[in-house]
């Protein structure tokens, strides 16, 4: 309806590039968290302080496309997939620590919020009225030390924030106007965050710049600060424009049209590479050199390209030779459902808990592997 095929591809662009970006920023950090210490005053503390910052991109760039996931006839079987990874990463991570609202449960949650009051998130007001609302419980009622229905770091209050401004922005058509206009929107986050810093005696709350971090009880000078920075990010990447067959591009759509599936595989090929670079001698007690920082990164996002372009060859050739895509997503299906029983039997038994982190990282491998939909790869 009135939209022309270029403003279409760039605002696809601009959607693949965030998308892409905050899926290697997040695996960045979680890798660099073994070796780069966070002491305030450091190159190596900025740095993290900074990247810290993903779920926040993350949350937004799962936003962006989170209405268009719970429409159509697929959109439940979307959120049984996504369930039973993030029950399977809840058993996974219950080897080191106990249950809680993170990152994965609290993407299925808001999926299912979503897909239940679709209608209503459609509309613009209702977005907005959400948005004031989290930001005004979260300040004035909740005293920026509470986070609602899961523990922190990722209770939906006050996280749906970052989600909702996603719609927000993968609703809007991606022209000059828009990227202008969503910059624009973002400074003006930034300023409210600071603004809110500077009254915070007025009301009763006591807040310092030390707490524009996730790692406090989520403030709303946080989610104001880098959500507005996001935008800003935003708007600049509706400038960059990709060659249509080069690497780069293809590197670019891969991570943003499986977005899900490297968010699951990041924890399998940070450790990999993690392991590879403890054996050359580095850890949070030797200081990190800058070149091998970089070294870092780029393998830290290659893995996961390489590994996601491996499921798809592998599903490719046992579609063409043994099963077909039906028979292949059941058969994954059968043997998630038996990896999840096994490991809540090594759960309620009290059963080796490396055992338990071992099957349940299995199951979310098959499970990487099996809602892979190659038929994505015929838009690259």
């Amino acid at each position: 309806m009135g939209r022309n095929t270029k403003t279409e591809h760039n605002r696809n662009q601009t959607l693949d590039i965030f998308r892409a970006f905050a899926l290697c920023m997040m695996a960045s950090i979680h890798f660099m968290r073994g070796f780069i210490n966070d002491y305030q005053g450091t190159w190596e503390g900025g740095l993290r302080y900074i990247l810290e910052s993903a779920p926040v991109f993350f949350f937004i760039a799962f936003g962006m496309t989170a209405l268009h996931s719970v429409s159509g006839p697929k959109k439940w079987r979307r959120l049984l997939e996504l369930g039973i990874i993030s029950l399977l990463h809840q058993l996974y991570q219950k080897a080191f620590s106990p249950f809680q609202f993170d990152f994965f449960l609290f993407l299925w949650f808001m999926l299912l919020i979503i897909a239940i009051f679709r209608r209503l998130f459609l509309i613009r007001l209702f977005r907005l009225a959400i948005l004031v609302g989290i930001i005004t419980f979260n300040l004035l009622i909740g005293h920026e030390q509470v986070a609602i229905f899961g523990e922190h770091p990722f209770g939906p209050i006050p996280w749906a924030f970052c989600v909702i401004i996603g719609m927000m922005i993968g609703l809007e058509t991606q022209t000059e106007k828009q990227r202008i206009r969503l910059a624009v929107i973002g400074a003006v986050l930034i300023v409210c965050a600071y603004a809110i810093l500077w009254l915070a005696p007025d009301l009763g709350l006591k807040l310092n710049m030390t707490e524009l971090s996730k790692w406090k009880p989520t403030t709303s000078t946080y989610l104001l600060l880098w959500s507005g920075i996001a935008m800003c990010v935003y708007g600049l990447f509706g400038y960059i424009r990709l060659k249509t067959k080069s690497i780069f591009t293809k590197f670019i759509r891969i991570l943003s049209l499986f977005l899900l599936q490297g968010t699951v595989l990041h924890y399998f090929t940070n450790s990999a590479l993690a392991r590879i670079f403890h054996q050359g001698g580095y850890s949070t007690d030797v200081v990190f050199p800058w070149h091998m920082l970089i070294i870092a990164i780029a393998a830290v996002c290659l893995a996961i390209y390489v590994v996601i372009t491996i499921m798809i060859d592998l599903r490719r050739i046992i579609t063409a030779f043994a099963l077909n895509e039906k028979t292949l997503y059941l058969c994954g299906w059968v043997i998630a459902i038996l990896i999840l029983i096994t490991s809540l039997v090594f759960l309620f038994t009290g059963l080796s808990l490396s055992g338990l982190w071992s099957v349940s990282a299995i199951g979310m491998l098959i499970m990487a592997f099996v809602i892979i939909d190659t038929r994505k790869i015929e838009s690259i």
